[in-house]
């Protein structure tokens, strides 16, 4: 089975920005795919749809290192019980989105990646700062509507997942940390992290049988990926971490979104010239 459209070769330069993306990405709880698929499109040349369906192995390293790493601490956030029903909704709403992404076109893509990412830059420099550490994990009771509305969130979750390249993360860490009041930010994380590891393995065995993965990209940057997942772990339970990742996080997001607008401009002149 050959690859769909054969990457560069990732230099020490485009690890190094993707460990660093890589470890923002699992210090702010979001996972890698918003970075990952435009250093795979733009850096390493693949074609959008090869780059979206590459980034999910990616992804899925990196996650699961994340949890591991997480499950271990004697302060770790994770709450099962909110893991299992965010999988629950996740698992359906990954095989809808993956359905609906195989009929859009690339500029449709780029369309939908501006909006979100622009979205998401003015969400994150929205979201209060300074994270009380000293609370712990507080045991959560849940009612059945609470535990719906979990479901709800890892489906949006799921289902975005394939259209974007990621975990689902981007809609879970904020859906759980505004959407149910005992659940705090480090808890959100956690388990949206675990939620993204199996979705994105769930899409990427569905991207592997098809044939759709660069796997030279993907093991290049999922050894970095593993690293990265553990370190940020480390990083989020230490005091002071957040105001710097968020402002990172938010301008980084801007500039990929610009470089998106930049060539769906450049292709709208293009068919007015043609």
């Amino acid at each position: 089975m050959s690859d769909p459209s054969p990457s560069r070769r990732a230099t020490p330069a485009v690890l190094a920005l993707w460990f660093a993306a890589a470890f923002v990405s699992t210090v702010c709880g979001i996972g890698g795919g918003l970075y990952a698929v435009p250093i795979l499109h733009f850096l390493l040349g693949l074609e959008l749809k090869t780059a979206i369906a590459t980034s999910l192995p990616i992804v899925m390293g990196m996650t699961a290192a994340g949890t591991a790493a997480e499950a271990v601490r004697a302060d770790s956030a994770l709450d099962w019980s909110l893991v299992g029903l965010l999988c629950l909704g996740a698992f359906v709403g990954a095989r809808l989105g993956k359905s609906l992404v195989d009929r859009l076109s690339g500029k449709t893509l780029r369309s939908l990646f501006v909006v979100l990412l622009v979205g998401m830059a003015i969400k994150v420099l929205r979201t209060p700062g300074g994270i009380d550490l000293t609370r712990g994990v507080l045991a959560l009771q849940l009612s059945f509507g609470d535990m719906l509305l979990v479901v709800l969130f890892g489906f949006l979750g799921g289902f975005v997942a394939p259209i974007f390249g990621i975990g689902g993360g981007l809609i879970v860490v904020p859906a759980l940390y505004l959407g149910l009041s005992d659940v705090d930010y480090l808890t959100a994380r956690a388990c949206s992290t675990a939620m993204s590891t199996v979705t994105s393995a769930q899409l990427a065995g569905m991207y592997w049988r098809e044939g759709k993965l660069d796997r030279r990209a993907a093991k290049s940057l999922g050894l970095v990926a593993l690293a990265a997942g553990v370190a940020g772990v480390f990083a989020v339970h230490q005091a002071g971490w957040d105001e710097v990742a968020r402002y990172l996080l938010a301008v980084t997001l801007i500039v990929i979104a610009a470089r998106f607008a930049w060539d769906l401009y450049k292709a709208s002149l293009a068919a007015r010239r043609a």
